[in-house]
C-alpha cells in the first residue's frame, strides 16, 4: 500500500561514537539505511534521504527499483535533526512527511501503517508522536507542513531541541499500549557498538 506522504530517512550527524555512519551498519546482510529505504519506497509516494555527504550514500542507490531517492542537505548550517526535518518537509511535495532516524534497524511496515492511520484520523495536529517507554519518539513521527514556521524560528533562535518543539506546536501523542508487542521493536535504535553486539548476539 502506498501511501500520500513522503517519507524521510536522517542519516544522522557526526557519529562520534561510530568509526563510520550507522546506516551503513548491517544487520542481517542487509543495512539499516538500505532496508528502511526500502519499505518507504513501498509505503511512500515520495522518498527523501537527509545527508551533509551525499557521496557516502550513493552506493545504496541501486535498491531502489520504483522510485528515486533525492538526497537533501541542510538549508541551515545548525547541527541536529530539526535542521534534516525542516529541510526534508520543506522540500516535500507532501503536506505530511514520515520521519525514521537511519539507526532503527527494525523499523516494521505494521507500525509505519499504525502511524499513518492515527494520522489520517486526526488531521488537525501539526504532528503524531508515538510514546515508547513513557519517552515521545520525535525521530519515529509524522510532521505536517504547518510545523515549518515554528521550526524556523526555533532554529533561527538556537532552540533546536525537539523536546522543545514538539510543546510549542499542537501534538498528538500516541500512547506505547495502542502499538502491539511487534510494533515496540521498531523503536530500538543503535547508539554504541555494544548496542549493535547486542542485537547482533540476538540474531
Amino acid at each position: 500500500m502506498s501511501f500520500n506522504m513522503t517519507g524521510a530517512l536522517l542519516s544522522g550527524g557526526e557519529n562520534t561514537r561510530f568509526p563510520y555512519p550507522k546506516g551503513l551498519i548491517k544487520i542481517g546482510g542487509t543495512t539499516i539505511m538500505g532496508k528502511t529505504l526500502r519499505l518507504f519506497n513501498n509505503c511512500f509516494t515520495e522518498v527523501l534521504l537527509s545527508t551533509n555527504a551525499p557521496e557516502i550514500y550513493f552506493s545504496i542507490a541501486p535498491l531502489f527499483e520504483h522510485k528515486p531517492v533525492a538526497l537533501i542537505g541542510d538549508v541551515y548550517d545548525i547541527r541536529g535533526p530539526m535542521t534534516g526535518i525542516f529541510s526534508c518537509l520543506l522540500n516535500s511535495s507532501c503536506d505530511k512527511m514520515f520521519v525514521a532516524a537511519c539507526d532503527m534497524p527494525f523499523v516494521e511496515k505494521e507500525a509505519v501503517e499504525l502511524l499513518v492511520c492515527f494520522a489520517n484520523d486526526n488531521p488537525d495536529y501539526d504532528a503524531i508522536v508515538p510514546v515508547h517507554k513513557g519517552v515521545p519518539e520525535p525521530l519515529f513521527a509524522i510532521y505536517n507542513k504547518s510545523v515549518l514556521p515554528v521550526m524556523e524560528r526555533a532554529l533561527k533562535d538556537g532552540r533546536k531541541s525537539m523536546k522543545f518543539l514538539l510543546k510549542e506546536i499542537n501534538t498528538k501523542y500516541i500512547d506505547e499500549a495502542e502499538f502491539t508487542a511487534i510494533n515496540s521493536r521498531s523503536f530500538i535504535n543503535i547508539n554504541t557498538l555494544e548496542n549493535l553486539k547486542e542485537i547482533e548476539d540476538s540474531h
